[in-house]
């Protein structure tokens, strides 16, 4: 998952190269609708805190010096109520913003070539020859996926795309 410090210093950057891998990742307006209102949403929650903060010291200074803490008390209700309503809200803010982020892929290193398909990746390096067969050879997606081990439409529902659930004789484990 993105971290969140990362999006709200260099938004622009992170849009960037996550458009540089090919679509529209990230919805900025939204990202920024609920920062601002999470921002909006905090500073009400501590600003809440600090009334309440205040008011029961003003109590117990007022029941110390023997006045009538009734007034007082009221208020205090009145504090804790519209706390526990801003808390709440800044939950829900909280919980939509975490869903946001989890929808954003992973950003791509710097030196990763722009674009969205295999063609636009670039050779660094290869090793060896390869091999000539006297028959058509297979991509081991279309292997694996035929022998049952290689489940790319159940990880597309877990993660996101490119990603596989190995199983089967893929996954067997062995003793030491």
């Amino acid at each position: 998952m993105i971290d969140i410090q990362l999006l709200r210093t260099d938004l622009e950057g992170v849009v960037g190269r996550l458009q540089g891998r090919g679509g529209e990742p990230l919805s900025v307006a939204n990202f920024l609708r609920l920062e601002s209102r999470r921002k909006e949403l905090q500073q009400l929650v501590e600003g809440t805190q600090a009334s309440r903060n205040k008011i029961a010291k003003e109590i117990g200074q007022t029941k110390a010096k023997g006045g009538d803490v009734r007034p007082l008390m009221t208020q205090a209700d009145r504090v804790k109520a519209l706390l526990a309503t801003n808390e709440q809200q800044l939950q829900e803010i909280q919980e939509e913003l975490q869903k946001e982020l989890l929808g954003i892929p992973n950003i791509p290193h710097d030196s990763v070539p722009l674009g969205s398909l295999a063609a636009d990746n670039k050779v660094i390096r290869s090793w060896g020859v390869p091999r000539a067969f006297d028959f058509p050879a297979k991509d081991h997606v279309d292997i694996g996926e035929a022998l049952g081990g290689l489940d790319f439409a159940t990880a597309a529902k877990i993660s996101t795309a490119r990603f596989v659930v190995m199983k089967g004789g893929i996954v067997e484990r062995r003793a030491p």
